[in-house]
């Protein structure tokens, strides 16, 4: 039994041997036992693990070493992650209503005889939240002959500060503030006006022409009822309860604005849905115009067919006129001929035949 071990251990070792060799041990085949087979299977797979290649041997160390520098307890710099962003913030904050939506409203002095004119004297710009965005006197160019106090409330001593801006620096300001912007105000044509600046209509929410804050009238008795525009002290105190500009105190532009605003507020909605409407008619009338439309490149090289002339065209040409016609086709042609021959000739005026 010892000397067949011994042989069959001394043959060559492959795969196919091997697997019938575990198949005859766990089955009990040829008297083998599992105590004897299983240290032997566990001693050859010790030994191949044992025996390493230099090139094998340099790949555990190097996996070894990352292993190591990767640990969360080592200093390794490259472990750290660093971003090189130009800004800390993941994106741009989404705009808000209080970015998009302003209210305007301006007060105003009296320049030239009687002071009939109006100059800029206060600018104030309020967003959704009736926050003050910009809130400045201007100084005045002009003489002013009539400060409206009891109005506008503006003194001499206001327009006359340091602190008061020049009407090209209100101009800077407001139109960075406004571009883009929904506009909101009462009367803004003469705001805008008054300012020196423009702004696109569909952007424009002015209170004087919204229909449903216009009331119907007639000059005369008997006329058809136009629409005309109210006041924002009426329509501030009808739709939202409050009481402004009034009579005997001097009105403020800051108040003014926040009332423009909530009005809107209150209509939003419908109000642009309306806007909306208009502005889908004015691009679909401007699409509809006609438009000269070029014919297309092959129908400029068609061939035309010319359809022969009536007998009419021909009555003074009969047949019997034919002779006449060449001869004097042959008489034409037996003219001489005169044309200048030298360049002396030509300065001249000499000719030869």
């Amino acid at each position: 039994m010892t000397s067949k071990s011994s042989s069959s251990e001394m043959q060559p070792y492959t795969p196919r041997r091997d697997a019938r060799r575990n198949r005859k041990t766990f089955d009990g085949g040829y008297g083998h036992s599992n105590d004897k087979e299983i240290p032997m299977l566990i001693s050859k797979s010790s030994s191949s693990e044992m025996q390493l290649t230099p090139r094998r041997d340099e790949k555990r160390n190097r996996r070894s070493t990352g292993r190591m520098k990767n640990s969360p307890n080592s200093n390794n710099r490259r472990s750290k992650r660093t971003f090189k962003a130009t800004s800390t913030k993941p994106h741009d904050a989404p705009m808000q209503k209080k970015d998009i939506y302003f209210a305007l409203d301006c007060e105003m002095v009296g320049v030239g005889p009687e002071g009939l004119n109006s100059a800029l004297a206060r600018l104030s710009i309020i967003n959704w939240d009736n926050d003050i965005v910009l809130d400045t006197y201007v100084k005045v160019q002009e003489k002013v002959t009539d400060y409206r106090t009891f109005v506008s409330g503006i003194r001499k001593e206001d327009i006359e500060s340091d602190s008061a801006l020049t009407l090209e620096d209100a101009q800077y300001a407001a139109s960075n503030i406004l571009r883009g912007k929904i506009l909101i105000g009462h009367g803004l044509e003469n705001d805008l006006k008054v300012i020196g600046i423009t702004h696109p209509w569909c952007d424009i929410r002015d209170t004087t022409t919204y229909q449903p804050f216009m009331q119907e009238s007639s000059m005369k008795k008997g006329q058809s009822l136009v629409l005309r525009p109210r006041k924002l002290r009426d329509l501030a105190w009808e739709t939202l309860g409050k009481r402004i500009q009034m009579m005997g105190t001097e009105h403020s532009s800051i108040e003014d604005a926040i009332a423009t605003m909530e009005l809107y507020k209150v209509v939003r909605a419908n109000w642009e849905i309306g806007m909306m409407k208009q502005v889908h008619s004015a691009i679909s009338t401007v699409n509809c115009e006609p438009k000269m439309e070029r014919p297309p490149v092959m129908s400029r090289f068609r061939k035309a067919a010319i359809e022969p002339m009536s007998d009419s065209h021909y009555h003074d040409t009969s047949h019997d006129s034919m002779p006449q016609i060449k001869s004097s086709v042959t008489m034409q042609a037996s003219r001489p001929c005169w044309y200048p021959t030298t360049q002396k000739q030509l300065q001249t005026g000499q000719i030869v035949q």
